[in-house]
């Protein structure tokens, strides 16, 4: 009986062993914990991979495990599972800034597991160009580029276009220093000296420059014509002709460019005497007129510019209406003027002309029988008993330009003054 009893526990004890070896422990136990980090980036939402140091520190037995990172994409194996912490230390894309550290900063190792931190960057570019005439134009400039800033405001300064910055959001403004193209102003800056920069957006700032302008005007060849002959500097005439006066002028500066000219013609006009075919040197007989047209075909230019905005008439400076007379008395001169406004094409050479005065004698002559295209028409009365006669007039012209809009850079150019002309008016009868 004992023995069989012996032998239950025997056999029992043997099936216990058994089970002990063949049924292992729990799973994992005595295993080491560890997982992966990988460390990624992006550029405006855009993956990106290049250097940027970096700082991941972990759980350590005595202290904080700490991996330096200097580039991604970085994959990081058999880290110690626990919380990590990812931290941006320096670097990444040229001109960009850290946004933030998606999803978390800080995440949590598991045995077998990756887990991932992007560095997200942005960035903004601030593109600086300029125009000479509308044309693009590359060269020498100094500009500020003045934009927010945490303590004090962030100053860059260019030195030529077309160049390229980069910028944090917020207002920037373009400011002008100096340089550029020779011989050029600028104009503006478009299309707005200071603008918004947004997140991964781009703006340009234009300086756009226009080469300095210079209204010029000189005398022709032949300043004097009658009835668009020129004449020598002595000359007789009769009535019905038509004295005229010449002048080349033009504006330089951008080709195709239109300025507003302001414009003023002088005429000096001076009776010197009258003599009579059979009484000799005297006074003459009856007033001498001058006889207001301002017909506005008097004065023109060839080519025809753009636009003739206004023409008006003057006697020493005042204005003075069609229909008007002006006694010429004898050997006092007189001083008429036309005043024009108008707009002009530069880098073109205008010949301007300006009929003065038809000339016509009493008594045939009466309002509306006057010249066409002439500014006055000069009445002289007839000889004392029909043996005619002859009138002596001193005539001198001149004239002044002047940009209306715009600084002229040379001023001492915008006046010229004709010759004197003497001339003989012959009287028939």
């Amino acid at each position: 009986m004992r023995r069989r009893i012996f032998s239950f526990w025997s056999i029992l004890l043997v099936l216990f062993i058994s089970l002990a070896v063949l049924i292992p422990g729990c799973e994992g136990e005595g295993e080491e914990c560890i997982g992966e980090i990988e460390v990624k980036a992006t550029l405006c939402d855009a993956p990106w991979e290049g250097d940027v140091q970096y700082k991941l520190t972990g759980p350590g037995a005595a202290a904080p495990t700490v991996i330096d990172g200097t580039n991604v994409t970085a994959l990081f194996d058999n880290v110690d599972c626990g919380n990590w912490t990812c931290e941006y230390v320096s670097g990444g894309p040229p001109g960009a800034y850290l946004v933030d550290i998606t999803p978390d900063p800080t995440q949590e190792v598991t045995t077998g597991s990756t887990i991932t931190f992007t560095l997200n960057f942005e960035q903004s570019i601030i593109e600086v160009e300029a125009t000479l005439c509308d044309a693009p134009w590359e060269g020498d400039v100094q500009y500020t580029l003045t934009g927010p800033g945490a303590a004090a405001p962030t100053i860059i300064n260019g030195s030529s276009v077309p160049n390229s910055h980069t910028g944090e959001a917020g207002n920037w403004t373009c400011g002008y220093v100096s340089g550029g193209p020779p011989g050029a102003f600028l104009v503006d800056i478009t299309p707005d000296p200071t603008q918004e920069v947004t997140s991964c957006h781009n703006i340009t700032f234009t300086l756009n420059f226009e080469l300095e302008q210079d209204a010029w005007i000189v005398e022709a060849i032949d300043p004097w014509t009658v009835n668009g002959f020129p004449i020598p500097p002595v000359f007789d005439v009769f009535p019905c002709d038509v004295i005229d006066v010449h002048f080349n002028q033009g504006v330089d500066g951008c080709p195709d460019y239109q300025a507003a000219v302001n414009e003023a013609s002088w005429l000096v006009i001076n009776l010197v005497g009258y003599i009579d075919n059979l009484l000799g040197p005297m006074p003459p007989n009856g007033p001498v007129q001058l006889y207001v047209v301002n017909d506005l075909c008097a004065v023109e230019k060839l080519p025809t510019p753009p636009e003739k905005v206004s023409q008006m008439t003057t006697w020493w400076g005042d204005p003075i209406p069609p229909g008007e007379y002006i006694d010429l008395p004898l050997d006092v001169p007189v001083e008429v003027d036309v005043e024009t406004i108008w707009t002009l094409v530069k880098e073109i050479d205008y010949t301007k002309s300006i009929n003065w005065f038809g000339i016509s004698m009493l008594p045939e002559f009466a309002p509306g029988l006057e010249h066409e295209c002439v500014l006055f028409e000069l009445i002289v009365p007839p000889s004392y008993f029909g043996m005619g006669g002859i009138y002596h007039f001193q005539l001198q012209a001149s004239a002044q330009l002047e940009l209306m809009d715009d600084e002229d850079v040379n001023p001492g150019n915008d006046d010229a003054v004709t010759p004197p002309l003497d001339l003989y008016v012959n009287v028939l009868y």
